[in-house]
Parts: C-alpha cells; sequence; structure tokens
C-alpha cells in the first residue's frame, strides 16, 4: 500500500480532529449549561449579543481549534519531512508539535508564552517519540502484536 500523501493526510487529520473537537465541545457545554431549574429556560444558553446559541458557538469553536490544531500538525510535519529529503524520524513530529504549541501561545499574545509552549510541546514530543523506539511506535514486533491480537 502506497504512503498517503500531505493532502490525504491534511483531510484525514482535519476530518478526525474535528470530530474530536466536536465530541469534546459538547461535553463540556453539556457541563457548563445552566440547570434544568433555571427560570429563563433555553434562553439562558443565547448570547445577547448574537442570535446564535452559546451552545453551539461553543461547540463550533473548540471544533475549530481541533481542527486548526490537526492542520497545523499535519502541514509542519509533512513540510518537515520533504525538507529532510523524506526522513521519517520523531524530529517531523517534535517541529509540528511545536508549532501547535506556537499556535496556542499565541492566543494569550505574548511571544514569550507562545514561545515556552513551543519549546515545551516539542522537547516532550520529541522524548516521548524517542522513548518509543526510535519513533517506530510503542509496539516493537508489529507481526507478533497482528498474531495476538487478529490470529493472523
Amino acid at each position: 500500500m502506497a504512503e498517503p500523501g500531505i493532502l490525504e493526510k491534511l483531510g484525514t487529520n482535519i476530518a478526525g480532529m474535528t470530530l474530536a473537537g466536536t465530541i469534546y465541545g459538547s461535553i463540556t457545554s453539556a457541563w457548563s449549561a445552566p440547570p434544568v431549574s433555571d427560570p429563563r429556560g433555553f434562553t439562558a444558553l443565547t448570547s445577547k449579543s448574537a442570535s446564535v446559541p452559546l451552545a453551539i458557538r461553543s461547540v463550533g469553536r473548540t471544533a475549530a481549534v481541533f481542527a486548526a490544531t490537526g492542520a497545523c500538525f499535519t502541514v509542519v510535519s509533512g513540510v518537515s519531512e520533504a525538507a529532510r529529503g523524506g526522513v521519517k524520524d520523531p524530529v517531523n513530529s517534535a517541529l509540528g508539535s511545536a508549532a501547535c504549541g506556537f499556535m496556542y501561545g499565541l492566543g494569550v499574545r505574548r511571544l514569550d508564552v507562545a514561545c515556552g509552549a513551543a519549546l515545551g510541546m516539542g522537547v516532550t514530543t520529541l522524548a516521548v517519540g524517542v522513548a518509543t523506539a526510535g519513533g517506530k511506535g510503542i509496539v516493537a514486533d508489529e507481526e507478533l502484536m497482528n498474531r495476538r491480537r487478529f490470529g493472523v
């Protein structure tokens, strides 16, 4: 089977992260909703300045942030892999994670926080990648794992 290209990886990651963000946003919105005993009812969930209910905005915002994170990671790690001659190692993932950390750090509008978040996420991802069989994955013997799991 051929290795998927950057556009296929990008589409897959954006779709998956959007789904994950929607699920996470739905859960957090359900917990932050006003209690049933609130006399205002459903109107408590609407914003005074917008016609879209706050619960829907919250879920959409979370899904968009997750999708942007997936896109950022995929593009930066893919460009890193291409620039380094197709080498697949933990450095690509570390650079993608650092870009995501920088993106999250920019949310507070402080460059020092963005750089710190980029450094922290990049180093952590690199350490995990190196610790897990040199970036080959957590499972050292995939054939043995498949025989045990699927009987193949």
